[in-house]
């Protein structure tokens, strides 16, 4: 997700509160629902690390997806559904304003291509 990723992105691993909400609004956050990818806890890649060592079967990442941030429930979900079944991105076609001060230009140029 971020300025120097290479090739498609499938997951970003995140902390969250125990009810699966994520602890902090952060662009690459947003990168990732728009893009359609896992937004998953941290949790699941302890899981997923476990399975490997173990040689079994990698964790389903339902029972680890990220259900919400900062009080806003289902985006992720939505993204990744969208992603597969086809669908334009979230916020496809749409102009958007964004009433928020940003520390750096980099950021901005992010979102704008997002």
């Amino acid at each position: 997700m971020g300025s120097r990723q290479e090739g498609p992105v499938t997951h970003l691993i995140t902390d969250c509160k125990p009810d699966r909400v994520a602890n902090k609004r952060t662009l690459k956050m947003l990168e990732a629902i728009l893009l359609g990818a896992w937004c998953v806890t941290s949790k699941w890649a302890d899981a997923s690390a476990k399975s490997m060592a173990s040689k079994c079967e990698m964790p389903d990442e339902l029972a680890f997806e990220v259900v919400g941030v900062s009080g806003f429930r289902g985006g992720p979900r939505a993204g990744r559904l969208r992603k597969e079944r086809g669908l334009p991105p979230l916020f496809a076609n749409l102009e958007l304003y964004v009433a928020s001060s940003f520390e750096g230009k980099g950021d901005l140029d992010r979102l704008k291509v997002i």
